[in-house]
């Protein structure tokens, strides 16, 4: 709310469907920050009906943001086919170092496929770097790299 404006998580973006001069490409640019300038810890995700906060069954409803942060987000896509795409996503996070002693930041790139090849057929595909830096997790700089591919089928429905 505009009144509360230092206390408000707030949250932007922009979608261009299709990219001037590149037709097959869309672009998604976003960001925002749950982090107010005049820091309470528990401004965002709490509930005093729901003692957990807002969660579900553990993990936290809401922005990819996630409390006392700030962050921006790049999605890419480029359109094969219709049904066929190739993606890119770039994204950075900052932790509030008034919510977690020393703060944090957490940057990660992925590329990923979704394929429909041929009727019933699909086939999609993830890989992820992740590199992290939270001092109160482990003392050195961490990274990861995960993957993942998907193999669907849909049986067509022979009508006799």
């Amino acid at each position: 709310p505009i009144p509360y404006m230092r206390k408000s998580a707030f949250q932007g973006g922009l979608y261009l469907a299709r990219v001037p001069s590149v037709p097959k490409l869309d672009i998604r640019i976003e960001g925002g920050s749950t982090s107010p300038v005049n820091y309470c810890a528990v401004c965002f995700y709490s509930n005093a009906q729901y003692l957990s906060g807002y969660n579900n069954d553990g993990r936290l409803i809401g922005t990819w943001i996630g409390r006392a942060s700030q962050g921006e987000l790049i999605r890419t896509n480029y359109w094969l086919r219709p049904r066929q795409k190739i993606g890119l996503e770039l994204r950075h996070r900052k932790i509030d170092r008034q919510y977690l002693p020393q703060g944090g930041t957490q940057n990660d790139v992925a590329v990923n496929a979704d394929i429909f090849a041929g009727p019933g057929f699909r086939f999609s595909g993830n890989l992820q770097y992740e590199r992290w830096q939270i001092p109160l997790l482990a003392a050195n700089r961490q990274s990861n790299v995960a993957a993942s591919l998907e193999f669907s089928f849909w049986p067509a429905v022979h009508k006799h």
